[in-house]
């Protein structure tokens, strides 16, 4: 298999087939969050959180067991790590405490009544929170939006925001797709995808930047972001592959209670990954004129360019090696006497004269 190098890839030239990628996957997000809704947390919806002392340490398998035999799967336990008798669970449906209390006595042991804490969160505070979640994200788009436009252009600003939102969209489809519980915890999510995706985005703004000082009156605007995004690509992948092994392993081998948040992760990854490469500078491509959309720059001429860069690397390696060559004894005493010789001959014709 003949694989191109990075960059000899045409990245800019499949821009319309990347942006009707993206489209489409916006669009197949909100149809299914459309269908399937939201499986909201008790911090949207209202319901019960209770906290309680055990007399014994707890272990999250019991508990989840205990409650799930009263149909409350779906529950969020945590238990404190410094103290394991210690337990915080919330209930985003209607239960009798009374009925979750009997069961827990029953199935894991006696529970302090004197520090037992059990409040009702309604659907009035429920909606706020969701509207404070909303308006939390939508004022982070508008930050960014002026930040890259301050730092870059307006047209850079927009190009970032359009991939965030498409970043958003498609992890808040897989959210609706296995109704994964929305609390606080996924507008955090939310929150760290939008960052990692645009500190990606700025990344491959700012060596676009950096080549429109020096290739502007060289190359058309649609070859040098080309240009950019093949330099820049293996920097994010690499960058990406990192990430995405850590949050992968945190996945597979974290409880349930930060499952949910882990996978969210995971898929606003892959998504911001793609963004980031994919989109943000093909859409800027797009946003420019007609003139600047066309790539003068061949498959010949980009091949022309890698073999530049491997010559000059090939080059510098070369002398590196020359500069580093040790001599032996024997060829330094060669050289001295060569020298002396031609001293020599020099001073002898200098006395014919």
């Amino acid at each position: 298999m003949n694989i191109k190098p990075i960059l000899e890839w045409n990245i800019i030239g499949k821009s319309k087939k990347l942006l009707t990628v993206s489209l489409i996957t916006i669009l197949l997000s909100i149809t299914i969050i459309g269908i399937r809704g939201f499986n909201l947390g008790v911090d949207f919806s209202g319901g019960l959180l209770m906290k309680a002392y055990f007399e014994e340490e707890l272990e999250i398998t019991s508990l989840r067991d205990s409650l799930a035999g009263i149909g409350f799967e779906g529950a969020m336990i945590q238990i404190d790590q410094r103290d394991p008798t210690h337990v915080m669970i919330r209930i985003s449906e209607d239960v009798k405490p009374e009925l979750l209390l009997e069961t827990l006595e029953t199935d894991i042991g006696a529970i302090d009544r004197e520090s037992l804490s059990i409040e009702r969160i309604g659907p009035v505070i429920g909606a706020e929170l969701r509207r404070n979640a909303l308006l939390t994200i939508v004022f982070a788009l508008i930050i960014i939006l002026l930040y890259t436009a301050i730092r870059f252009k307006p047209k850079h600003g927009i190009a970032a925001v359009y991939a965030l939102i498409h970043d958003i969209s498609l992890s808040l489809g897989i959210v609706s797709l296995f109704q994964i519980q929305l609390n606080t915890p996924t507008v955090a999510a939310l929150l760290t995808i939008t960052a990692y995706s645009l500190q990606d985005s700025i990344v491959i703004l700012d060596r676009l930047r950096e080549n429109l000082k020096f290739f502007r009156d060289k190359m058309s605007f649609a070859d040098l972001a080309n240009k950019s995004v093949t330099e820049s690509w293996t920097r994010s992948f690499f960058t990406s592959i990192s990430t995405l092994t850590a949050v992968t392993i945190l996945t597979v081998f974290t409880g349930a209670v930060l499952r949910d948040f882990t996978t969210i992760l995971l898929a606003g990854l892959f998504a911001g990954t793609f963004s980031s490469i994919y989109i943000v500078i093909p859409l800027l491509v797009k946003i420019e004129g007609k003139k600047d959309q066309v790539m003068r720059w061949d498959e010949l001429g980009r091949q022309q360019l890698v073999e530049g860069v491997v010559s000059k690397r090939k080059s510098q390696k070369e002398k590196k090696s020359d500069n580093g060559v040790k001599q032996t004894p024997n060829e330094v005493n060669q050289e001295a006497q060569t020298a002396s010789r031609k001293k020599k001959k020099k001073g002898s014709s200098s006395r014919r004269r």
